[in-house]
């Protein structure tokens, strides 16, 4: 199997998807520490869970009931800075956690740690975690960048993938969860965390014999948090536990749309799904779903575990992981402003155009202003996932006339619709020629949040990418005309980019934007 290697080994911290497993878990606090006026570091302390039960403490074994307004914790004295780091570089900073038994009863333990970049510049880190208790020879993979590595003994996951650029004034985390095996009875588990930072705008992944350069901005719901942790997350919602509250915010997903009345697909208003998002306890933020709409209820979720029908599911906010097309440019200095694509495909249920019907007029025009698909990203998903500091930094992209049209579609609505597009959908044309040259660069997978909300996915194990790698590949529009009338361009499960009909709402929504990094 073909696994993705992270470039500069396990880098610095975000992602994390949220773990909850039987027994124990801990987490790291909010406690601030400036470091060279670049960063804040809020590591660290416990919080536990026993049987339900939520405790907190300076360590493992000074615990007491956590309630909703005591679970920030006090300054740990086991952080440290390291000195003797390179020159140009930001200090190298090393936490050692408390020893932590785990025993049949109390299973695993969770070591989470923010860090705010406060400085004006994007921040990579490399993480280096040592871990001692666990017997045997280890061995490691890498799936959707989650790390897991298996002792006899133990289990460690180590949520890494979106953990390698800090944009200014965002807050990555970095999370860690060992878990102690079923054979096995007790251990004792010692683990330091070390980070080292440089200024630094991308990072790398080699995949499939291609590099790919990526920035992480934004945030969006994209995976599903587990059976475990989803009927956990229910349980609490139903209970109006305090440790788990809403949010103003919601995502607002397209269930379909119906056939226009008129001559304006205006009047094809969507059916729109709104996603509430609420604050855990453990300092994430998490979605739910009450009806997911999937495909087909074969598919399974990016951690192998199969989609149930007629539940709520409940999906992680996370930071969304941007491909740099024209990272040769970016790296070279250049051009500072990067061409990214969403890593993957992060919505569905939107279609070209609600219906086939010619009545319409250019029905298979993008630049239509009652394009349903513009429409979601520009007015819902845009505003959702960026904050106003990052829509700052959004360059507008000019179509020019001929990029989008094919047999005698009209553009003359082109230069008042998309003269000032902050997101937008790629054309054929970019998929083809200006940034891809292979088909296995097009491959793409889909979101658990899109899988959940119509997505098509094929999971052969011939299609496989570094968020799937047994397999998991979706069919997703360009904003280009097709051949027909009725069609427009799609790229489909193997790459290749060809022509299909415009009312598929099973097909993927996958935004890019012009960024000023």
């Amino acid at each position: 199997m073909k696994r993705a290697k992270l470039v500069a080994s396990l880098m610095m911290c975000l992602f994390c998807l949220s773990f909850l497993v039987v027994g124990v878990w801990a987490a790291v606090s909010t406690v601030n520490f400036n470091l060279s006026g670049q960063l804040t570091f809020n590591p660290e302390g416990v919080y536990v869970k026993v049987s339900g039960q939520m405790y907190r403490g300076e360590n493992y074994g000074t615990l007491f009931p956590l309630t909703a307004s005591n679970y920030i914790l006090p300054e740990m004295t086991n952080y440290d800075e390291v000195d003797g780091v390179p020159a140009g570089d930001l200090p190298l900073s090393t936490w050692t956690a408390p020893d932590v038994t785990l025993v049949s009863g109390e299973r695993a333990v969770k070591y989470r740690i923010e860090v705010t970049n406060v400085s004006e510049e994007g921040i990579m880190g490399e993480v280096t975690a040592a871990i001692t208790g666990g017997t045997g020879t280890a061995s490691s993979s890498t799936a959707g960048g989650v790390t897991t590595t298996t002792y006899d003994n133990l289990t460690v996951t180590e949520y890494a993938q979106y953990i390698k650029n800090i944009q200014p004034n965002d807050t990555q985390v970095y999370e860690l969860v060992i878990e102690l095996n079923e054979n096995a009875t007790a251990t004792t588990v010692s683990v330091a965390i070390a980070f080292n930072f440089t200024d630094s705008t991308t990072y790398s992944i080699e995949w499939d014999g291609n590099t790919y350069n990526y920035v992480n901005m934004g945030h969006y719901p994209q995976r599903y948090v587990g059976d475990t942790m989803n009927a956990e997350l229910e349980a609490l919602l139903q209970s109006n536990d305090t440790s788990l509250v809403e949010t103003e915010k919601t995502y607002i997903t397209f269930g379909g749309c119906n056939e226009p009345t008129s001559i304006s697909a205006t009047d094809a208003e969507p059916i729109l799904v709104k996603s509430k998002e609420y604050t855990y306890i453990d300092g994430n933020k998490y979605v739910r779903m009450e009806n997911p709409d999937f495909n087909t209820f074969n598919y399974h979720y990016m951690n192998g575990e199969k989609v149930t029908n007629g539940q709520s599911a409940w999906f992680k906010v996370e930071s969304i992981q941007w491909r740099v097309l024209n990272s040769t440019e970016v790296l070279a200095g250049t051009t500072n402003q990067a061409v990214l694509l969403s890593e993957l495909a992060l919505s569905a249920n939107t279609n070209f155009y609600p219906t086939s019907d010619d009545y319409y007029g250019d029905i298979n025009n993008y630049a239509r202003v009652d394009n349903p698909l513009r429409s979601y990203i520009t007015k819902y998903f845009y505003n959702e996932a960026l904050t106003s500091k990052e829509q700052a930094k959004v360059i507008d992209r000019d179509f020019a006339e001929g990029e989008l049209e094919y047999n005698g579609i009209d553009e003359a609505d082109v230069t008042s619709a998309l003269s000032d597009q902050k997101i937008w959908i790629p054309t054929s044309e970019d998929y083809k020629t200006t940034y891809f040259t292979s088909d296995s660069q097009r491959l793409c997978s889909p979101s658990d949040f899109a899988l959940a909300n119509c997505a098509y996915m094929s999971e052969d194990d011939s299609s496989i990418t570094p968020a799937r790698q047994d397999g998991g590949t979706t069919i997703y529009w360009t904003s280009s005309a097709g051949r027909s009338f009725d069609g427009a361009d799609i790229v489909y499960i193997d790459g290749s980019v060809f022509s299909d009909g415009i009312n598929r709402v099973e097909y993927s929504v996958r935004p890019a934007l012009l960024f000023n990094l």
